[in-house]
């Protein structure tokens, strides 16, 4: 039978469809589909071995039932019933949903009533939570003879204590349910996984610090024994700064600057949400390589404040774990940036840990030298794949 798999974050959606065999399955193809602004889409399918197979540039129909989402309307409606779907008969179909809170924390069943308690979930996941159901609502309308599965990128973080979920210390927030879910839990569960097939049982069991870094998504996650202790960010806010946002803030400063300027409260917010490192750096760009890649001072300054701050954080997760065996790099650029990874170690050298120059500039998966206080690895991601892995736990 065929499993369809959909994750989406931001303005890309991702699928996979997979054949399944008694609890064995390969993958067929997956497919991106991306969009930026108006009514444009660009759909890219690859196969298992990840070569191009086609690419459409579609269309969207701006008056079907859009879902406007930031600058852009997407129809998840048109998407689901184009041929590049529409061709299969799908057995199952999994989503990936931002938000469970403490209620959905593992895979589970999806219908109408689930999918109408989960909204008031937005609160915490505005976007992301939003797009995931009105994706989800789509399919149980159109693939109304398939089993539909919903998979929590919040469960993961259900290890999380309580004060470590805290936004701010505020009782009415936490009893709102106004807390730090955690994002990215498939993502970090599928690494989470692979670690004990590249260093031993004993030692993936240990206090583990997940750097991740990609176009869409900046977090710091502190494992110990396979369970998130501590993630820097949610649907709702991230610490780390990125070209987009500002990172950590606090409201205080709102206050006491329109005081001392006599100004709104409200010029000043609008100054604090367009602070970030694009604006540090002077530049339009929202790509955190570009700033990396630039001889710019103020590129450089912006840089700096960054990995200032990560490493903060990375830090106080360490306090937490009360020590780091190792270090995982994932995402994007976590993977494929060498220099990125040299910058941030050389801020944690204090730790005693240091990396292979040969097998970082190779982005070789083993990054550590042999004297390290602690092991590094660079690892991919794939939700995908955990998706999968829970499903054939429950059936």
């Amino acid at each position: 039978m065929l499993v369809l798999t959909f994750y989406q974050y931001g303005k890309q959606l991702d699928y996979s469809i997979f054949k399944l065999y008694h609890k064995k399955y390969s993958l067929q193809v997956r497919g991106e589909i991306s969009w930026n602004s108006g009514d444009k889409l660009e759909w890219n399918i690859f196969n298992s071995y990840n070569k191009k197979l086609q690419t459409n540039n579609l269309d969207l129909n701006a008056n079907a039932q859009p879902l406007a989402i930031e600058n852009g309307l997407i129809n998840y409606a048109q998407i689901i019933a184009h041929p590049n779907l529409s061709n299969y008969t799908f057995a199952i179909i999994v989503h990936k949903i931002a938000c469970g809170g403490a209620d959905f924390t593992e895979i589970s069943l999806l219908n109408q009533l689930s999918l109408d308690k989960l909204t008031k979930f937005k609160v915490v996941s505005p976007l992301q939570q939003a797009q995931d159901i009105a994706l989800a609502e789509a399919c149980l309308n159109y693939y109304l003879n398939s089993k539909h599965y919903a998979c929590f990128d919040s469960g993961f973080h259900k290890s999380i204590d309580v004060s470590q979920q805290l936004l701010a210390p505020n009782l009415t927030w936490l009893n709102q349910g106004v807390r730090n879910y955690g994002t990215f839990g498939l993502a970090l569960h599928n690494l989470v996984s692979k670690l004990s097939d590249i260093t031993n049982k004993k030692s993936a069991k240990g206090k583990w610090i997940i750097i991740y870094v990609s176009n869409t998504m900046r977090l710091v996650c502190a494992l110990k024994n396979g369970k998130s202790k501590y993630c820097s960010a949610s649907d709702l806010f991230s610490l780390v700064p990125t070209p987009q946002n500002c990172g950590q803030l606090d409201p205080q400063l709102i206050h006491n600057l329109a005081t001392s300027q006599q100004i709104s409260p409200n010029e000043i917010l609008d100054q604090a949400l367009e602070s970030n490192l694009a604006n540090l750096a002077n530049s339009a760009t929202s790509s955190l390589e570009e700033l990396l890649n630039s001889s710019q001072a103020q590129a450089k300054l912006a840089i700096d404040y960054y990995v200032h701050a990560l490493c903060q954080i990375i830090t106080s997760a360490g306090n937490l774990l009360q020590g780091i065996d190792g270090i995982i790099f994932s995402g994007e650029l976590g993977t494929n940036s060498p220099q990125l990874r040299q910058i941030i170690i050389d801020q944690l050298a204090w730790l005693g840990i240091s990396l292979s120059n040969k097998a970082n500039l190779e982005n070789q998966t083993k990054l550590h030298k042999k004297s390290s206080l602690a092991q590094v690895f660079s690892l991919k991601d794939s939700p995908h794949e955990a998706m999968l892995n829970q499903l054939l736990e429950r059936i």
